[in-house]
């Protein structure tokens, strides 16, 4: 081997070793673009994935704060109705009392009308047939009265009992609703993964091509 043709040999291994350099530097600049593009999509679908549990949570204390309003509502109901009857129950008593005083003193005046005299008790015995209708016409209007009560009270504890089960019945379709809600989010939070996934893969394989 001449010195000419050693000198040429070390120029192309000196130009080899430069194109091998060169070309490492680009692989090594390409591999970092690919990396931080890689990096740029996760972030993005982490941030997506992130703003979908926020909003899962949003419509879980919308829920959570409707379910406690509508109990709220029927509980007020409830107590409403228990103070009516009470009410009533208060208000027959004291027309059972007042009939028990009325009958008293309607026994005390025959009573005295029979002490009288005979001729005063003829007087009174008509006297006292008038009292007794008229007191069983006031037994009847108060029983009337009474019944009048329990069957208003009994319309009444009916319709809260439709309010309830309707009441109920909404809410079941509203949670109902957020469950198909939260499913349609899972599902595209899935499928937004399973896309970064099938985009991490391409990248890969180009990274790796």
């Amino acid at each position: 081997m001449t010195a000419d043709t050693a000198q040429i040999a070390q120029q192309e291994s000196h130009h080899l070793r430069s194109m091998i350099a060169a070309l490492r530097e680009e692989l090594e600049a390409q591999s970092i673009g690919r990396e931080r593009a890689v990096q740029d999509a996760i972030t993005t679908k982490e941030s997506e994935i992130q703003q979908l549990r926020e909003t899962a949570a949003a419509l879980r204390e919308s829920l959570e704060s409707l379910t406690f309003e509508k109990e709220q509502a029927v509980q007020d109901a409830i107590s409403k109705g228990r103070d009516e009857i009470r009410q009533l129950k208060h208000t027959a008593g004291a027309l059972r009392e007042n009939l028990e005083i009325l009958r008293t003193e309607m026994e005390d005046e025959v009573q005295r009308a029979i002490s009288q005299g005979r001729d005063e008790i003829l007087q009174l015995r008509g006297t006292s047939t008038a009292l007794r209708d008229e007191l069983e016409a006031l037994e009847i209007d108060k029983s009337n009265a009474v019944q009048n009560a329990v069957s208003q009270e009994r319309n009444e504890f009916q319709q809260l009992t439709r309010t309830i089960a309707a009441l109920r019945e909404k809410l079941e379709m509203q949670k109902a609703e957020y469950e198909n809600e939260i499913e349609t989010l899972r599902r595209s939070s899935r499928e937004q993964v399973r896309e970064l996934q099938e985009t991490i893969s391409v990248l890969r394989n180009q990274l790796e091509a």
